[in-house]
């Protein structure tokens, strides 16, 4: 029943970030609450509040639910996070800085660790703002590779082309460049962008300078691109920048697409050498248009696993029943029974766990002498990187899910290696039969030999 009832309310998580040049006005304050209710917004993240720490009470009348801020001034700075009241939320920790522009915070959503980053960004070329966010971060993380939502006012153009309606021809700020360093170290992806990868729209308009730029972003793991259905961005009312929104669909934990590895013991199996034999006769025979699956090899490695756990569990059921025979008679006989069958037992299960040892992952190994926390977390990030986020197929949509990825990657090589010829055999030799193709006479041979000899001998003497 608990569950049921979850899924009503948990079924979209909705999230926006919004810069709103002030919530001092009452009218204003209002409006932008309001705005956010109809929205039905679960997670709301606001940059320049100036609002006062002993003014943060004017939020907590019209918004009921969990508020973390960091204080500006009266008329400059202040982010805030607010969290609908309905949502499973527990924090477990979070951090504010002194300028009113950060607040960190490691929550609990549904069940998942997700670390919470609001900011508003210096419009100033300040690239210490990104390495203090970073050291945050990971501050918060603790060792644990948390997947991260990313959100709020940059105050930074990352493409000058696409990302303002009068391109800029302006150097780069070393802010930008710290920034999408650090996305990468922590795995960050925009994921506005990533939905319309050539498509220009924006968040912000200066009416001084006419112009419209996009400077409000979410950065998001690529572990939770799989929950994320869409991001838009809104019009710009009440401020002068517009609302940014991502919704997502319940959050689960992201599952790994597993790497199938050869299993290299079945080489010392001779009932799966001769099974591979006859495979590979079988395919020189039919010469198969497509290259042979791991099929037979998959179904033999199945079917051994079986025995041996059906092996196993005969065995734990003859060693119960010799053990009670024990203890009812306590003589060598049945002894010697016993410990013969406890070493079958032993033996196979000792051959078992070799083999998983050798097979174990390497996020699972045991700190020696030198391999610390510090190689083990390397060893995290770098799996991180390693996986494709989105892909975009030949129909031009985008997948982001693990498994609709591997299905993009298998239709392509399947449609890049299959011949669009639908002539057969027959059809093909009847085709080439017929054609006159010149030939080379012996006499041309041996000259076009000769000089193939002259020019390895040249080469051979240099």
């Amino acid at each position: 029943t608990t569950q049921r009832q979850e899924s009503v309310w948990i079924k979209k998580l909705k999230i926006y970030s919004w810069n709103v040049k002030g919530l001092g006005h009452l009218v204003k304050k209002k409006k932008i609450i309001s705005s956010l209710k109809t929205k039905k917004c679960d997670i709301a993240y606001l940059q320049e509040t100036h609002l006062m720490e002993n003014e943060i009470i004017k939020l907590h009348k019209d918004w009921v639910g969990h508020i973390y801020y960091a204080s500006g001034s009266s008329k400059s700075r202040g982010v805030a996070i607010l969290i609908h009241k309905k949502l499973q939320f527990k924090c477990l920790n979070f951090f504010t800085d002194n300028n009113g522009r950060m607040v960190v915070l490691k929550a609990e959503v549904q069940g998942i660790e997700i670390i919470f980053a609001n900011i508003y960004a210096p419009n100033l070329d300040d690239p210490s703002f990104c390495s203090e966010l970073e050291y945050k971060i990971l501050q918060l993380q603790n060792s644990h590779i948390l997947p991260i939502i990313l959100g709020g006012d940059f105050n930074q153009i990352i493409d000058n082309i696409l990302d303002c309606n009068v391109p800029s021809t302006t150097r780069r700020r070393k802010a930008v460049e710290i920034m999408q360093n650090v996305s990468h170290d922590i795995n960050l992806v925009d994921v506005w962008r990533l939905m319309n990868l050539t498509v220009r729209d924006y968040t912000f308009y200066s009416a001084c300078h006419k112009v419209y730029t996009r400077i409000d972003y979410f950065l998001i793991s690529q572990v939770l691109l799989p929950s994320v259905e869409s991001c838009d961005i809104g019009p710009i009312l009440i401020s002068d920048h517009a609302q940014v929104g991502v919704y997502m669909s319940t959050l689960v934990r992201s599952e790994k697409s597993l790497r199938w590895r050869f299993n290299n013991s079945l080489l010392k199996d001779t009932a799966f050498i001769g099974l591979m034999k006859r495979e590979i006769d079988l395919f020189k025979e039919t010469n198969l248009s497509s290259a042979p699956s791991p099929g037979s090899i998959l179904q033999y490695a199945s079917y051994k696993k079986k025995m041996k756990n059906k092996d196993l569990q005969i065995l734990e059921n003859e060693v119960t029943v010799a053990e009670k025979a024990y203890k009812m008679n306590m003589s060598n006989d049945n002894l010697h029974q016993l410990l013969q069958l406890k070493y079958k037992y032993n033996t196979l299960l000792s051959q078992k766990i070799e083999f998983l040892l050798l097979r174990a992952r390497q996020k699972h190994f045991e700190e020696g002498d030198k391999a610390g926390s510090m190689l083990a977390n390397y060893i995290k990030q770098q799996e991180a990187q390693s996986v494709i986020p989105a892909i975009c197929d030949y129909k031009g949509e985008i997948h982001t899910s693990p498994k609709s990825i591997n299905r993009a990657f298998e239709e392509f090589y399947q449609n890049l290696y299959k011949s669009e010829s639908s002539a057969t055999k027959e059809e093909i030799e009847f085709f080439l039969n017929k054609l006159c193709l010149p030939r080379l006479s012996n006499t041309q041979k041996n000259i076009f030999d000769v000089f193939l000899l002259l020019a390895s001998l040249r080469r051979s003497s240099q």
